[in-house]
């Protein structure tokens, strides 16, 4: 996950080169939240840990899914 979310610093074209958007607000809470997630673990906080990585996982769901919006690329490459 981490890995992904530093790729996306490198991506530029939702805004056509305008700067950064809210993928990339996304990917910086990502890298927070996993920051978090080790912490906790490594502090003994299971319950922290837990949350964390939960939460984590249901972001990168919901981003999933949103790749698959009418109008996406993802969209257009598995149903048009």
């Amino acid at each position: 996950m981490a890995a992904v979310a530093l790729s996306s610093f490198l991506i530029f074209e939702i805004r056509q080169g305008a700067g950064p958007s809210l993928v990339h607000l996304l990917s910086v809470w990502t890298l927070i939240s996993l920051a978090c997630a080790v912490y906790f673990i490594r502090s003994g906080n299971v319950r922290a840990h837990k949350g964390f990585m939960i939460g984590t996982f249901l972001g990168l769901a919901g981003a999933g899914a949103g790749a698959f919006a009418p109008g996406r690329m993802l969209y257009a490459f598995f149903f048009a």
